[in-house]
């Protein structure tokens, strides 16, 4: 097998030309494939020999934590505030001179001084110790990702954390890339890989090789994400030994103070220098005095007394100028303050966060999964000429109909239903869109859509266009689906109703009888997509047409015209039940809120 540096070498540099000669340094695909016992099309096979093997030939997909600091040296650091160390030194200076002048009392000003230093930095370094815990256990929360992968040929979902060279990654658009590996299957495949390259643009990836006149490269990089499409990568750097393990070993995190604490500083400085100037003046001017008017010296105090008598003078003008509680004041502030939020789960990694939020007047929040509880569950249907109020069974339908939409959901979706535990519902890894429509075929119309995803996955890849927010559809064509014969292939689309829609021009009757889209028929299923939008529904249609065969170069605008409507699906996601309260609450704080979502305008104002 080959070793982590080895593998890390394919996606070492930028330069694609090296990195393909190295591959091909091993036999291509192929020959990587062999070298790292694995299969592009099935996986890894799970075992947990296997998997422990790779971990200790490759490492885990992990990265280390950044030591962390100690109380005591939290303690320490506290003591490197500039106003802290000028009323150290003035409490130095006044508990020596205090004690010389007056043994009795003349130290406490000067432990005074000390004691509130003190304070402050304990209440620092503790504050600071706990917060930096909390966040340790956010961190550990925020990274407990899961992603899909192929295990045996079956499509699973495993921890991040878990995934080693060999797996075979599935990932839909707008997922992060966890590792470094080689794209063997997909479609419409761009990644944004700014945070590594610094390039906006989003770039193509392809697997086929470039001498079949494709675009693209077939190397993806962890810490980009896919832009659009669909992909199957093969895991080559995991953790440390990635592109992105190694930048974040060079990237050192730096404390920036928020504007609070800048503002504060420079008060505390200005003040602090106002004081220093005041005193050396005093002092000065004390000395000037003594010298200018000998008449008025007392005569109980030689040079040297006075001397130390202006001195002392112009500490206590310090003492008093440097704004000793006004650290401690903001200190045991944010203390409470942070204690609050994290009783409310909100952790502020960033206090300038904290700040910034504490001004906003606007908040633009997503819909789905945010406002609602992102899970989908069919709930109206308009399918053969007829609107059901609830989901319509197999019964219910013309029996072509049941089978091109069996068919078109199976095929032209890339979520995956699992099973969940015993007394919870299934589980749906990947879209909750197509998850829904995937839970309806097997409780309504009494159809898996495991066994029609195998029997077509093969030819799935012939031509795949892929959902992006601009086209609001995605469609699958089969070279023998079927209702597709020896010399024609079938297109699959769905989507936003209303797109669909407007690509539609034919329809199935009640008997089952394919005809044309009227005008009045028109009508009627847009009247029934408005009604789903008013009633907070996102309306899905599923259309279909039989094509010839592909010549590879078909734009998928022009394959997608003249479809056959075969239904149109209300979906309902349900709104979080503490939304209404948080969002009267922002109003109530002068907040506007705003929703930002790609649904049907009506769908947005019911929600």
């Amino acid at each position: 097998m080959l070793s982590a540096k080895d593998l890390a070498s394919f996606n070492d540099d930028q330069d694609i030309a090296l990195n393909e000669k190295m591959l091909e340094k091993v036999g291509g695909i192929k020959g990587l494939e062999t070298k790292l016992k694995t299969d592009y099309k099935k996986g890894l096979s799970g075992d947990a020999k296997d998997l422990a093997q790779r971990i200790e030939l490759y490492g885990k997909n992990e990265f280390p934590e950044p030591e962390s600091q100690s109380w005591f040296e939290m303690f320490i650091e506290s003591f490197q505030d500039a106003t802290l160390i000028v009323l150290i030194v003035a409490a130095v200076v006044s508990f020596v001179v205090g004690l010389i002048e007056d043994p009795a009392k003349g130290w406490i000003e000067g432990a005074a001084i000390l004691f509130a230093v003190l304070v402050v930095a304990v209440v620092t370094a503790t504050n600071n110790f706990n917060k930096e815990s909390q966040f340790r256990k956010l961190n550990a929360v925020k990274d407990d990702v899961k992603v899909g992968v192929l295990r045996n040929g079956v499509a699973t979902t495993i921890d991040v954390k878990k995934l080693v060279v060999g797996d075979v990654l599935i990932l839909n658009a707008g997922d992060r890339v966890p590792t470094d590996g080689l794209l063997v299957d997909g479609s419409d495949v761009t990644c944004n890989e700014s945070a590594l390259t610094g390039e906006s643009d989003d770039k193509k990836k392809s697997f086929k090789p470039s001498s079949d006149g494709e675009e693209g490269d077939i190397f993806m990089l962890s810490g980009s994400s896919l832009a659009t499409g669909y992909a199957h990568v093969l895991v080559t750097a995991v953790g440390e030994s990635s592109r992105w393990g190694k930048t974040k070993a060079k990237l050192a995190a730096e404390t920036v103070d928020t504007p609070l604490q800048e503002k504060l500083d420079t008060l505390a400085n200005q003040i602090g220098n106002l004081g220093m100037f005041a005193a050396g003046a005093t002092f000065i001017a004390m000395i000037a005095i003594w010298y200018m008017y000998p008449e008025q010296r007392d005569p109980e105090l030689n040079i040297y007394e006075y001397v130390l008598k202006a001195f002392i003078m112009g500490v206590t003008i310090v003492v008093v100028a440097v704004p000793e509680g006004l650290p401690l004041a903001v200190t045991l502030s944010l203390a409470y303050s942070t204690q609050k939020m994290m009783l409310d789960n909100n952790l502020i990694r960033v206090l300038a966060a904290c700040e910034t939020m504490g001004n906003a007047t606007n908040i633009c929040s997503d819909k789905t999964g945010t406002l609602t509880q992102n899970r989908m569950t069919v709930v109206e249907g308009w399918v053969a000429g007829k609107l059901y109020p609830t989901a319509p069974t197999v019964a219910d339908l013309p029996a072509v109909v049941v089978d091109f939409i069996c068919e078109g959901v199976s095929v032209n979706s890339t979520a995956n239903v699992m099973k969940g535990r015993k007394g919870e519902p299934p589980v749906v890894n990947g879209n909750k869109t197509e998850g829904a429509l995937l839970m309806m075929m097997d409780s309504q119309l009494n159809t898996d859509y495991v066994p029609l995803r195998t029997r077509f996955n093969a030819t799935r890849g012939d031509r795949l266009f892929t959902f992006s927010s601009a086209r609001k559809r995605m469609s699958v064509v089969l070279a023998n689906g079927a209702h597709g014969g020896a010399k024609s292939g079938i297109i699959y689309t769905k989507g936003a109703a209303e797109i669909i829609l407007s690509c539609c021009d034919y329809y199935i009757d009640p008997k089952g009888t394919e005809k044309k889209l009227t005008a009045a028929v028109r009508a009627q299923i847009t009247t029934a997509i408005e009604s789903m939008a008013k009633n907070a529904l996102r309306a899905i249609a599923l259309a279909h047409r039989s094509i010839p065969k592909l010549t590879g170069k078909e734009h998928p605008e022009d394959l997608e015209q003249g479809l056959t409507i075969d239904a149109i699906f209300g979906i309902k996601d349900p709104l979080r039940p503490d939304v209404k309260h948080a969002v009267e609450m922002c109003q109530h704080a002068g907040i506007f809120v705003r929703m930002v979502t790609g649904d049907n305008i009506a769908t947005a104002k019911a929600i």
